[in-house]
């Protein structure tokens, strides 16, 4: 079994419930105190977005209670009989994905992970369930190890001439597929999870760390909307808008008619609307709110609370 490991804090009481279950169960594990190891549990927390213990990692996946187990029964249910988190990886992932500057990436050398890849391709096409991967040069692979076909992983234990053989198909929880002669195989470490996105000056796009396996990246983007010509053309703007795109246009034509007072009514109507679209359309905060009730204080004072 993986080693497991719980990271705690020194008040709780429910991690202390979950590291007596475990010892019960003679189930081994590692204790990772988060006042001991602040900069890696602060990793966990951008990651999962929910600054909660015992935080539970089990082959990459972070098991937390109340949103994957409730019971302790239900999280011993998930360790023996492993299943994945009910909060998919990936997504948490995709929502966690930050933005990088361009000449960030370059002077902190992340550059350079493009260099540490082998890439070689397939020589014929292999069904899902072969053990002998042959390629069209093996020049640069380490002796065994793993490489990434498309979305899957296969591990190998040596290579012959240009076969690599005694692979493992859909290693490492991928998913074991038929690829066809000429697809791309790689070999890389240091690759995992990509964590921040980085523009290049040429407008394509990188992922830092290098894909370890293959993801499906979800993003919003603005575009130009077309100019209305006809009358019978309609906005991409989102019909109850519609009357904010009114009061700019009104408010142009009171301009040009040189009646200021109603230009700069409808103007600043206009001017209110677009603020409001920016808000409910652009502008995604995350909101904190406090759910404790406080007790009322005197007229004159406000009472202090703790935000949950």
């Amino acid at each position: 079994m993986d080693r497991i490991k719980i990271y705690t804090n020194e008040t709780c009481p429910y991690c202390v419930q979950v590291k007596e279950m475990f010892e019960k169960e003679n189930i081994k594990f590692i204790e990772k105190v988060t006042s001991k190891n602040v900069e890696e549990y602060q990793k966990i927390v951008n990651l999962t977005g929910i600054p909660t213990v015992p935080n539970i990692k089990y082959k990459n996946e972070y098991f937390i209670p109340g949103r994957d187990f409730k019971t302790l029964d239900q999280l011993l249910g998930i360790i023996k009989n492993y299943q994945k988190s009910n909060y998919s990886q990936t997504r948490i992932i995709l929502e966690k994905v930050k933005t990088l500057n361009y000449n960030e990436y370059v002077q902190k050398e992340y550059a350079t992970q493009e260099d540490e890849v082998v890439s070689t391709t397939l020589n014929g096409s292999h069904s899902s369930t072969v053990a002998t991967l042959t390629l069209t040069s093996t020049t640069g692979l380490d002796t065994s190890g793993t490489v990434h076909i498309a979305g899957e992983q296969v591990t190998y234990t040596a290579i012959s001439g240009n076969d690599i053989t005694g692979c493992t198909r859909g290693a490492n929880s991928t998913t074991a597929e038929t690829h066809s002669s000429g697809v791309t195989v790689t070999q890389f470490e240091g690759g995992g999870v990509p964590r921040q996105i980085v523009r290049t000056p040429d407008n394509n796009y990188l992922l830092y760390p290098y894909p370890d396996k293959q993801y499906t990246l979800a993003f919003d983007y603005y575009t130009f909307p077309s100019d209305l010509s006809a009358h019978g053309d309609t906005t991409s703007v989102p019909d109850r808008f519609g009357p904010v795109i009114v009061d700019g246009a009104t408010a142009y034509v009171y301009m040009y008619r040189g009646e200021q007072a109603h230009y700069q009514l409808n103007f600043q109507r206009f001017e209110d609307g677009i603020k409001n679209m920016q808000s409910l359309l652009i502008n995604k905060y995350d909101y904190v709110r406090s759910s404790m009730i406080t007790r009322p204080g005197s007229s004159m004072n406000f009472t202090s609370g703790v935000v949950t």
